[in-house]
């Protein structure tokens, strides 16, 4: 297992959905970041130094009604290779937090993703583990299944474009749900990956 370090993000300007029990006026974002390191996580030193960067950065948005711990394989993977990845559990359909998702968050998920680059870039301007550690000018996105739409939306569509990501990875994704405009001129590259048994 790679190193990881786990963050939680407040956003103030956003509400979160009611999952069974009351909402919230506020969008605290669980947030698992992976990153490369040239010494393996230890029981005495579980976070070690980020390798020498700056490195580009992955937001990597999970699927509906599962977690983003789901995909650790993958994202440490990822990460090995040469990448800080950042993946959030969406407060509205995580399955990291209690009660039951709620697809139509998935319309908030792009400004998740915007909020989560944000703060991640914020991180590596200030003193701590990813200091220096990121790349501002080499963002990219991804994600699967229902998180492959968000992910699209972040980058492709006029409701939620975020200027910084320069990429994109779609997995199984589709293009559902957001009103805008897909693919205006101007946009990143992007890779689909599509299968019939997903």
């Amino acid at each position: 297992m790679g190193p990881s370090s786990n963050r939680a993000f407040v956003d103030p300007t956003r509400g979160t959905p009611a999952r069974g029990s009351g909402g919230s006026g506020e969008r605290a974002i669980a947030t698992t970041i992976y990153y490369p390191t040239t010494i393996a996580p230890s029981e005495q030193n579980p976070e070690p130094r980020v390798a020498t960067g700056p490195w580009p950065l992955i937001v990597f948005a999970h699927g509906y009604a599962i977690d983003a711990a789901a995909y650790a394989p993958l994202l440490e993977d990822l990460a090995s290779g040469g990448y800080i990845v950042v993946a959030p559990d969406f407060p509205g359909n995580s399955t990291a937090y209690p009660g039951g998702a709620v697809r139509s968050d998935l319309l908030q998920q792009p400004g998740d993703m915007s909020f989560v680059i944000t703060k991640l870039i914020e991180a590596s301007q200030t003193p701590g583990l990813l200091s220096g550690a990121i790349d501002p000018n080499a963002v990219g996105s991804s994600g699967h299944s229902d998180g492959g739409v968000a992910a699209a939306a972040s980058a492709y569509n006029t409701c939620c474009i975020d200027p910084r990501i320069k990429a994109s990875v779609i997995l199984t994704g589709g293009s559902f749900g957001f009103d805008g405009q897909w693919f205006p001129p101007g946009t990143p590259p992007v890779m689909f990956v599509h299968g019939t048994a997903d």
